[in-house]
């Protein structure tokens, strides 16, 4: 008898987000989905389907000129679903019939969130939850006065219910276009607090980690937090405050981007530039017209991207420290390394490198074959590139140019940022506990490197 193999959490989440963008793409193809009541082609279909379940906002199209109501609608329930995971979509319908979740699905929700234990999996589904459909509403009474005072109340209802989801779920799609300035993101927002702050309050609690947020009452009483939340709060901290006062000295004069603004607006806008590329996408300012130091900084914030377990891409915060530390404190001979009084295995380390590498590695060879088929220069690409992987949405103009083949290596890059290198990069590497081998010694290798 045959042992039936049984197909790994991994795959089915992989499988989930492919189905969900097919079926975004059937539906935003239709001529009802678009503004001029004609086809939109498949690929530019697919890739703004692929780029909304994903949780990027790239767009080959305007999001605004290009799609009715019903199109837009299309897109913020790909928007919610991809920043939830379909898993936890999955699980809320279970909850709603009031049926069991299974333990097969307990692992997934598991590893979707990057836990250790599938323990309390159904508890934190409804803690995530109801925490996310709070803040997006929050969010959404915050920029309600300022869409409805421009576009009257029930277009902007719409706005304001739109953005406050993408913001959250960390997604970079507006629908704030006009016929002037196609792909103008928030630029006639740029001196509006009302609108950029609450905005940027949203992005980062949908990007730091859901696990990080539910700990920092802990904070207030006086408790004890995990070593995790910890980094990732002072990482974030130390990213969004320090990297804004870089952006601020960078762009302080420069006339293009906000060297014509006052004080106050320039402060904003540096902290929204700050916290953008770290995967949500909006931008305030023409990202085209930064200098080439804050363009260098911008990569590598969505390189970096925000916390486990969020809405966030990247590789996140905790690999960046992992790695930093590698780098400056001395390893056990075991791997193990140790800080604050507590052990990182090397089971974690080896993962935080691997990640590190893929991503590397993802990011240099796209980049490579895009500049070849485009004929682009390098830092175009290696933009584009990173922002797709890093499901962060900024672009410097090109997307919409490319050729079909690139625009399916940015759909490709998208899926990896989304599900790769969050869900199967780790699937992947637990997979090595799960096979028992025997240990065997070979004899050491004299290799020279460096």
């Amino acid at each position: 008898m045959v042992k039936k193999r049984k197909i790994s959490s991994a795959v089915k989440i992989l499988v989930s987000i492919l189905i969900i963008g097919l079926i975004g793409c059937f539906l935003l193809c239709m001529p009802f989905s678009n503004n001029n009541g004609k086809w939109l082609s498949f690929v530019d279909s697919l890739f703004t389907s692929i780029s909304a379940v994903c949780v990027t906002g790239l767009n080959v199209v305007d999001t605004t000129l290009n799609f009715s109501l019903f199109g837009q609608i299309v897109l913020l329930f790909l928007i919610q679903i991809g920043g939830l995971g379909f898993i936890t979509i999955n699980s809320l319908l279970f909850l709603i019939l009031g049926k069991k979740i299974t333990f097969e699905k307990r692992l997934t929700i598991k590893e979707t969130f990057n836990q250790e234990s599938v323990q309390g999996m159904v508890k934190l589904v409804k803690k995530i939850l109801i925490f996310v459909f709070t803040a997006e509403f929050v969010g959404t009474i915050c920029l309600l006065p300022s869409f409805v005072n421009i576009y009257g109340f029930g277009e902007g209802l719409f706005k304001s219910i739109f953005m406050s989801i993408s913001s959250f779920c960390n997604a970079g799609f507006d629908i704030l276009g006009n016929k002037v300035s196609v792909f103008q993101s928030l630029s006639s927002f740029s001196n509006n607090y009302f609108i950029l702050v609450p905005l940027m309050i949203l992005t980062v609690l949908g990007g730091i980690g859901f696990v990080v947020i539910f700990e920092l009452p802990k904070i207030f009483k006086k408790e004890k937090i995990s070593l995790h939340s910890k980094i990732t709060f002072i990482f974030s901290f130390i990213l969004i405050f320090g990297c804004a006062v870089i952006f601020a000295i960078l762009e302080w004069n420069n006339p293009l981007t906000i060297g014509n603004f006052s004080t106050g607006n320039k402060i904003i806008n540096s902290l929204f530039l700050s916290i953008s590329p770290r995967t949500v996408g909006f931008s305030a300012v023409n990202t085209q017209n930064l200098t080439s130091g804050s363009i260098a900084l911008t990569i590598a914030l969505m390189f970096i991207g925000g916390g486990s377990a969020s809405t966030a891409g990247g590789i996140k915060v905790t690999t960046l420290f992992l790695i930093i530390l590698i780098i400056f404190r001395k390893t056990k001979q075991d791997g193990d390394i140790f800080f604050n009084k507590q052990k990182i295995s090397f089971k974690t380390v080896k993962k935080a490198i691997k990640i590190f590498n893929l991503y590397v590695f993802f990011a240099v060879v796209s980049s490579i074959v895009i500049c070849c088929l485009e004929g682009v220069t390098f830092d175009k690409s290696i933009f584009e590139v990173v922002s797709a992987l890093s499901t962060v949405g900024l672009s410097f103009g090109i997307t919409s140019m490319v050729s079909v083949v690139s625009k399916f290596i940015l759909m490709a890059l998208m899926i990896i940022g989304r599900v790769g290198i969050i869900t199967i990069s780790i699937a992947i590497l637990n997979n090595e506990e799960e096979n028992t081998e025997i240990k065997i010694d070979y004899k050491e290798a004299k290799f020279l490197v460096g």
